[in-house]
C-alpha cells in the first residue's frame, strides 16, 4: 500500500535515528527503528570510517540549489548514494514543501538521513522541525556540525545557500556524517524531542 500524502504531525512516528554513529562506538544500543536496515554490528572506535547508511536525501528551495549540487557531488566523491529531491528549476517554490518531501523519504525509508537548504536555512529547519521524527540543525560551522551530532542525535544537516561557502558545506557535511551521536544524559533530552509535553 503506498503510504498518503505526510502531513505535519498527527502524533507520534518512531524516531529515525542516524545510529550507525552511535553503534561504531560499540557500546551497546538498540536501534528504535523498526525499520532499520543498517549495520548495527559494533565497530572498532579507533577507525574513522564513513558511517553505514543506504541514502543520503537532500533537498532545497531555489535559493540553494548552486550549493545543494556542491553538496550532491561532494557526496558522490565520497561514495555516497543520493536521493535528490529538488527543487530543479530556478522558479520560486516554498521552502515547507520541500521540507515535508524529505520529511517523507525519511519517514518511508528511502533515505537515512538528510540535507535541507534554502537560503539562510532558516526556515526549511523549522519546517522540518515540525515532525517529530526528524531532528534538523542549522549549522554554520564545524562547531555546530559535531555537536549537533554529538549532543542532538540530529538526522538531518540544514544549510544556508546564501549565508554558507561551498567550502565550509563541505567540511560540515563532512563532520556531520563523521560524528557518533555520545549517547548517555544526551539520549533522556533526545527522546523529549519526539515528545513534547501537553500544553
Amino acid at each position: 500500500m503506498t503510504a498518503g500524502p505526510l502531513r505535519p504531525p498527527r502524533g507520534r512516528f518512531g524516531p529515525v535515528r542516524a545510529g550507525p554513529g552511535v553503534r561504531a562506538t560499540g557500546r551497546d544500543t538498540t536501534c528504535r527503528n523498526t525499520q532499520c536496515v543498517l549495520c548495527c554490528a559494533p565497530k572498532d572506535p579507533t577507525k574513522r570510517e564513513t558511517p553505514v547508511s543506504d541514502v543520503i536525501a537532500l533537498a532545497s528551495d531555489h535559493g540553494a540549489i548552486d550549493l545543494r549540487t556542491q553538496v550532491r557531488d561532494h557526496l558522490a566523491a565520497r561514495g555516497l548514494e543520493t536521493l535528490d529531491l529538488g527543487t530543479h528549476g530556478p522558479e520560486s517554490v516554498d521552502y515547507p514543501d520541500f521540507a515535508a518531501v524529505l520529511a517523507e523519504a525519511l519517514r518511508d525509508g528511502r533515505a537515512a538521513r538528510g540535507i535541507l537548504l534554502c537560503g539562510t536555512g532558516i526556515g526549511i529547519s523549522i519546517a522540518a522541525n515540525r515532525y517529530p521524527f526528524l531532528r534538523a540543525a542549522l549549522v554554520h560551522d564545524v562547531t555546530s556540525a559535531r555537536l549537533c551530532r554529538e549532543h542532538n542525535d540530529a538526522n538531518v544537516l540544514v544549510l544556508g545557500g546564501r549565508t554558507t561557502g561551498p567550502e565550509v558545506a563541505r567540511d560540515c557535511v563532512d563532520t556531520f556524517l563523521d560524528t557518533a551521536f555520545e549517547g548517555g544524559r544526551h539520549a533522556r533530552r533526545v527522546e523529549k524531542l519526539g515528545t513534547p509535553p501537553a500544553l
